[in-house]
């Protein structure tokens, strides 16, 4: 799967569904302020509403080539890039 290191600690990398509990926990976490400019969080409630997501979305890149990629920090989810 895709990663691109910034440095030792900082990269970006495709969201798989193995992170779907982290991710959902990080959303979950900052819901009020995120649901301004995600407004599909309000759909989120369980951890399985955030793999469906995920899956959706690494179908989307397979099929036209759109991605999203998540900010890793010491190889933890710390928010979404593009």
């Amino acid at each position: 799967m895709f990663e691109h290191r910034i440095d030792d600690k900082v990269s970006l990398r495709l969201f798989n569904k193995d992170d779907a509990e982290e991710f959902f926990q990080l959303t979950m976490e900052s819901k009020p302020y995120l649901k301004e400019w995600l407004g599909w969080l309000d759909s989120v409630k369980r951890v399985e509403d955030t793999a469906e997501n995920i899956q959706a979305r690494l179908t989307a890149m397979a099929e036209i080539g759109s991605g999203q990629s998540g900010i890793g920090w010491d190889r933890a989810f710390k928010g979404k890039g593009l």
